[in-house]
């Protein structure tokens, strides 16, 4: 039984040991790896060992055509607090969904994902008579809120015949926990809203927001992982149509983490 006990405490010991080394060459990776203009994203390799750059659109070739994909997920509610004229006072969503393709990823150029796809889900049937069930958007009142991605003629997310995108421009100078944090921005997507009998617009181009990266755990759609905050950040609204009445604008708070990404680890983070 003894001699038991010291080969699960070896054994213990060199898992530990293991995971350390792995923790270490990873580090050492990313440390020796060329450095570039821009931050791009990455996945560690098999056995976790290495990093690799996920896959771009030039990155694809005849062997492995496909780029990359990240599918994001809200953590707690998607918050829009209506301005002035407001007929409600604020719009909760409880599952906000993006999907976005790595179009730039070299380090060379602003890394960029595209935003083809998203979905505002709908209020569920148990919304006035069990509003802790809902699954959608709501008023204050419980009302439901139908929200929808406002698209281009082809299906895609998009404005001014261009699709949504995020993009990731030059590292903040300041650091938090010894963590580097970058600034995203969103271009070319707006999203409607039908609040009280009008359908309103609210634009979300410009949008600034803050990432949090982690190297290290990967749970999914939570913490640890890579996620994407936007705080406080005004967003002008318009009226669909003639007769439509609308906020004159509305403020955004949100937080994004990653959920699935399409590489082979199952992971992605910053560098």
């Amino acid at each position: 039984m003894r001699r038991g006990l010291e080969r699960n405490a070896l054994r213990e010991m060199a898992r530990k040991l293991l995971a350390a080394l792995t923790a270490v060459l990873a580090m050492f990776a990313i440390a020796t790896a060329p450095t570039f203009a821009h931050v791009r994203i990455y996945e560690r390799g098999s056995n976790h060992l290495g990093v690799n750059p996920l896959r771009d659109h030039r990155g694809a070739n005849n062997e492995n055509p496909q780029v990359d994909s990240l599918e994001w997920v809200n953590e707690g509610e998607v918050a829009f607090t209506l301005e002035p004229r407001a007929p409600t006072g604020f719009v909760l969503c409880d599952e906000v969904e993006l999907g976005t393709t790595v179009l730039v990823n070299s380090g060379e150029e602003e890394t960029k994902l595209v935003l083809p796809w998203g979905v505002a889900e709908g209020f569920s049937s148990e919304l006035r008579r069990e509003p802790e069930r809902s699954r959608g958007c709501r008023t204050a009142a419980t009302e439901p809120v139908h929200t929808y991605f406002d698209i281009l003629r082809n299906g895609a997310v998009g404005t001014e015949l261009r699709v949504a995108s995020i993009t990731f421009p030059e590292p903040e100078a300041a650091r938090e926990a010894a963590e580097e944090r970058w600034t995203v921005e969103v271009h070319n997507f707006s999203i409607s809203q039908r609040l009280a009998g009008s359908f309103c617009t609210v634009h979300l181009s410009g949008v600034r927001g803050t990432t949090e990266n982690v190297t290290e755990g990967f749970v999914e759609e939570s913490p640890p992982n890579l996620n994407i905050t936007f705080t406080e950040q005004k967003l002008a609204v318009t009226p669909a149509g003639k007769g439509q009445r609308c906020p004159q604008e509305e403020e955004l708070n949100a937080r994004f983490f990653l959920e699935t990404p399409s590489t082979e680890t199952d992971t992605a983070f910053l560098a």
